[in-house]
């Protein structure tokens, strides 16, 4: 401005709050072997498999490679804090890193692109990675998740000082995938466990211990299940324990509501 002052801001900090994958994007300009010795096409996106497991190491070793704060989730609240500009930290983010030199560059990408990061930090994953293969106008790449896929909410957005921060947005912006890989997981235990239940059931009912149990269960009516809400910008309070609408429903155990799962998944 003309008086030389500090521009201001009505925005402010954490208004934004983003939650998904994070990955540290590595981009180097690569040659042809490189790529035809982990069997990478150009402009091609690919998980990483087990023949992927040293091409990251490689790339940092063999090239000159430039370091990113990546992921979907990530990368759009750092435009937004961008086109904010001020207050810094306008923008919230949090994910599951790796306890290792690529988690340390990402914490350093991230807080230079002025994102306020809390990262949950584990050690059983290396930090989430995306490979940006460069060849002329072409580029391919390879993700690893890794510790992106084991973000805790029990150990990290439960906690009062975390929990302070989702309060203190008024925008959410949250990736489904990161939203359901958890319940996804809990989901499969359950059926898991409901199919051991049913099975022991047949037995006993084979035996004569338990008659006609097993008919009487698949004969119950199966509990319709609410298809889970699109995710996209979610409003204040979506997040609360008040929320009428979860994402997704929580199971208790009853077999009926299972019956409606499976019919609803089916």
């Amino acid at each position: 401005c003309a008086s030389g002052e500090e521009e201001t801001s009505d925005v402010n900090e954490n208004v934004l709050f983003g939650m998904g994958n994070p990955l540290l994007d590595i981009c180097a300009v690569v040659d042809k072997d490189f790529l035809d010795k982990y069997g990478l096409k150009l402009n091609d996106q690919i998980l990483a498999e087990e023949k992927h497991k040293e091409l990251f190491e490689e790339l940092v070793k063999k090239f000159k490679v430039e370091y990113h704060a990546g992921g979907s989730t990530q990368n759009s609240v750092k435009v937004a804090q961008w086109m904010i500009q001020r207050p810094h930290k306008a923008a919230t983010f949090f994910g599951c890193i790796g306890t290792d030199k690529f988690g340390e560059i990402l914490k350093t990408k991230a807080e230079e692109a002025h994102v306020d990061a809390h990262y949950y930090e584990q050690s059983e994953q290396p930090t989430g990675t995306c490979a940006a293969c460069i060849t002329s106008d072409n580029r391919s790449l390879v993700a690893n998740l890794a510790a992106a896929n084991c973000y805790k909410k029990e150990e990290h957005l439960d906690l009062e000082k975390n929990w302070k921060l989702v309060e203190k947005a008024n925008v959410y912006y949250i990736a489904v995938s990161f939203v359901y890989f958890e319940q996804l997981e809990e989901m499969a235990r359950a059926i898991q466990a409901l199919s051991m239940e049913v099975k022991d059931l047949r037995e006993r009912q084979e035996q004569g211990v338990v008659r006609g149990a097993a008919a009487a269960v698949d004969a119950a009516p199966a509990a319709p299940l609410a298809k889970p809400p699109p995710v996209v910008a979610v409003e204040r309070g979506a997040l609360g324990k008040e929320q009428k609408n979860p994402p997704i429903a929580k199971f208790s155990g009853d077999r009926r509501q299972f019956q409606g799962f499976l019919a609803f998944v089916n």
